[in-house]
C-alpha cells in the first residue's frame, strides 16, 4: 500500500507544480480498449480489455506539451492450456508521464515513462495469483494523438514493461507486460 501512496504523492505534487507555474493547463478524460499481451519466455495470445483515466496536458513551449496521467487499466494474456484457455487477468493504476512533440497542427507524437501498480492479479474464475505478480511495473510508452477536435483526439499508444511481473519462487518463467491502446481523450476545461 505504501508503493500507491508514494504514486499518488508525486503525481499530485506534479500536478500542483505545474499547475502553478504554466499558464496553460488543461484536464481531460479518456478511456478506450487494450490490446494486451506479455512478452517473454510463454507462448502466449493477445487479450482485449479497457482502460479509464484522467490527465492533464501542460504546455511546456510551441513544440512540446507534457502530460501525466492516471489510468484504470485491465491488462492480462491468454494462454492455451491442455484442455481450455486460461485467462490470466490483471488490474493496474498506471501513472504514464508522456511528453507530446507537436510536429503538426492536429497530430502529435508522445513518448514517455509509466509507472504501474498492481491491484488485482488472477486466472479466470477468481484464482488469485498477487502473491505470485510483482506489486509495480515500469516501462516505457510511444504513441499519437489525432486531434479530431480542439478538444478531441484519437490516441494510440504502445507500452513496453521493462520489469519481470512474475515474482514465482523457484520457476524462470520471464513475462512483461506489452499493450498496445487505441482509445479517445476529451479536454474537460483549461485552467
Amino acid at each position: 500500500m505504501s508503493n500507491l501512496k508514494i504514486v499518488f504523492v508525486f503525481v499530485f505534487l506534479f500536478f500542483l507544480n505545474s499547475n502553478l507555474i504554466y499558464s496553460q493547463y488543461n484536464f481531460g478524460l479518456k478511456s478506450g480498449l487494450n490490446f494486451a499481451n506479455v512478452k517473454g519466455n510463454i507462448d502466449e495470445k493477445t487479450k482485449t480489455s479497457v482502460y479509464l483515466g484522467l490527465y492533464s496536458k501542460i504546455k511546456l513551449n510551441e513544440m512540446f506539451n507534457f502530460q501525466p496521467e492516471i489510468v484504470y487499466s485491465k491488462q492480462g494474456y491468454n494462454l492455451k492450456g491442455i484442455s481450455n484457455k486460461l485467462r490470466y487477468n490483471f488490474d493496474y493504476i498506471n501513472v504514464p508521464l508522456m511528453f507530446a512533440f507537436k510536429d503538426l497542427e492536429n497530430f502529435h507524437l508522445e513518448f514517455g515513462p509509466q509507472f504501474g501498480l498492481l491491484l488485482k492479479s488472477e486466472i479466470k474464475d477468481n484464482l488469485d495469483l498477487k502473491k505470485v505478480t510483482t506489486n509495480f511495473d515500469f516501462g516505457f510508452n510511444i504513441g499519437a494523438n489525432a486531434f479530431v477536435t480542439k478538444k478531441l483526439f484519437i490516441n494510440l499508444r504502445y507500452n513496453l514493461g521493462f520489469i519481470n511481473i512474475n515474482n514465482e519462487d523457484n520457476t524462470d518463467l520471464n513475462i512483461r507486460n506489452s499493450i498496445l491502446s487505441l482509445g479517445v481523450g476529451y479536454d474537460l476545461f483549461k485552467i
